[in-house]
């Protein structure tokens, strides 16, 4: 995140090898989380590990299938009778 950005003061622009949007970021990059994130600070996503902020698992959202043994790192409902 470009520091002078956030004081109003970068002059840079586009030229800036930093980040220049505002706002909290609500989802950890998935990429990211594989180490295979190419953007860097350039990445609309999180880099940082946060179980609250945890992208949805895509097979969960595909299929809506409960698989305990594919927890992994992302998001699941979890049914009650496993809890």
């Amino acid at each position: 995140m470009c520091e002078y950005f956030m004081r109003n003061m970068c002059n840079r622009g586009p030229l800036c090898p930093f980040r220049h949007t505002k706002g909290e970021k609500t989802v950890v990059c998935k990429h990211w989380l594989r180490g295979l994130c190419k953007k860097g600070d350039q990445c609309e996503f999180l880099h940082e590990y946060d179980m609250t902020k945890m992208p949805e698992c895509y097979f969960y959202s595909k299929f809506g299938e409960f698989v305990l043994m594919l927890l992994g790192y992302y998001q699941h409902y979890i049914p009650a009778e496993f809890l």
